[in-house]
């Protein structure tokens, strides 16, 4: 291979793993899911100062919460932090994904729309649920970061997920 074949070949898988707003955003999401999984009967001081970094980090001060037909509020970091020590506590387990994610941008770049499937695996002592739902996700542009304003929820559970082994 020739010095500009290679150069040619190093450009490309650069500007593949380029990173991007979009990419950023993915990976700030994927973050946040692992942040507010646990694995354990307990929850751990570790888990809870990652968790309420990631809160912190990721949401804007105050974050509209909507789940279709159930509730919309708007809620503060603290009360967002509550409810997942909440469910976890609940739980010998928790895990949230994020998949097919699609990052839609403002035509100012000051806003992206972000639309995924988020599934929810949670376990207790004597049982698993397993359910996937479809999500939107607002963010807006703060401090030089895109920050969740905003978050809703179908209701229904979509696709009914293979439960793991």
């Amino acid at each position: 291979m020739t010095r500009w074949g290679l150069l040619a070949c190093t450009l490309g898988i650069a500007a593949l793993y380029w990173p991007t707003d979009g990419r950023r955003i993915e990976s700030q999401l994927s973050s946040l899911a692992r942040a507010a999984s646990h694995d354990g009967p307990s929850l751990q001081s570790d888990w809870l100062q990652r968790l309420d970094g990631v809160v912190r980090t990721n949401f804007s001060t105050s974050t509209s919460i909507t789940l279709e037909g159930v509730a919309n509020q708007t809620v503060s970091r603290d009360q967002i932090i509550q409810a997942l020590v909440e469910v976890a506590g609940e739980s010998t387990r928790l895990q949230l994904e994020l998949e097919h994610l699609q990052v839609n941008f403002s035509q100012d770049h000051q806003g992206a729309q972000v639309t995924a499937d988020a599934v929810i695996e949670r376990s207790t002592t004597d049982r698993t649920d397993r359910e996937r739902r479809h999500v939107s996700i607002a963010l807006r542009r703060e401090a030089g970061m895109y920050r969740i304003i905003g978050v809703e929820g179908s209701a229904k559970i979509v696709n009914q997920p293979e439960p793991r082994p």
